[in-house]
């Protein structure tokens, strides 16, 4: 008895399971926004009313997990977006419209009562990213006067810096050309001074060499004349 009851328990189950997942969501009846939209958390669900643009928010959706469109677009100025929890896979409907400048947003679960703040949670979460991807867009991408003049100055510095870069060159090239003159006349005075130095000591050579030369000479002729004297 106890174990046809929990086998009917489990059927039950498994069924119920296979309905939330399975029931189609009908578009006409949750591709549909309330006469007002104000800021504010429901018992099941959240409304939104922010400055944004929809094509934006729409990048930012489809890439949320278990989440796919159920109606509407970009154009149309008005998308609803399905979104299945992880494990039981309950859908939540949350349906976007642009209003002018402004991002209306309904948010709300299908079965239940209470959503425990989920629903709020997402859409939060879109806004935040939202804000940011509209910062860093502010910051990489400069209005088009602003990055004309930031290239002109950029132009500039670099046609500064070439011609800095060509007068180095010339320096360092008249530098190389003197330094090699000076080498070489530096060279060339070493070698006349070697020059002089070497004939003055030949000429000290040659001088006391001929002093010698003259004097055994003279040497010479003396103790010739004692001998046969």
């Amino acid at each position: 008895m106890l174990r046809r009851i929990a086998l009917v328990v489990l059927a039950l189950a498994l069924a119920l399971g296979a309905f939330i997942r399975l029931a189609p969501s009908d578009p006409a009846r949750w591709h549909q926004m309330p006469e007002t939209i104000t800021d504010r958390n429901l018992e099941g669900g959240a409304m939104r009313r922010v400055a944004g643009d929809l094509a934006a928010l729409d990048t930012i959706a489809r890439a949320t997990p278990r989440t796919r469109v159920l109606a509407g677009s970009v154009e149309e100025g008005m998308i609803t977006y399905v979104t299945r929890s992880r494990v039981m896979g309950f859908p939540d409907y949350t349906t976007v419209r642009q209003a002018g400048d402004m991002l209306e947003i309904f948010a709300r679960l299908r079965f239940g009562r209470s959503d425990l703040g989920v629903n709020a949670a997402r859409v939060d979460d879109w806004l935040r990213r939202l804000a940011e991807a509209r910062r860093q867009a502010a910051v990489g991408d400069p209005a088009p006067d602003r990055h004309v003049e930031r290239h002109g100055a950029s132009g500039h510095e670099h046609l500064a810096i070439h011609a800095q870069a060509d007068r180095l060159a010339h320096l360092d090239a008249r530098a190389l050309t003197v330094g090699a003159v000076a080498f070489h006349r530096s060279a060339a005075d070493g070698g006349i001074r070697q020059g002089r130095r070497g004939r003055d000591q030949g000429k000290g050579q040659d001088r006391f060499h001929g002093e010698d030369h003259s004097r055994y000479q003279a040497l010479g002729q003396g103790q010739g004349n004692r001998v046969w004297s």
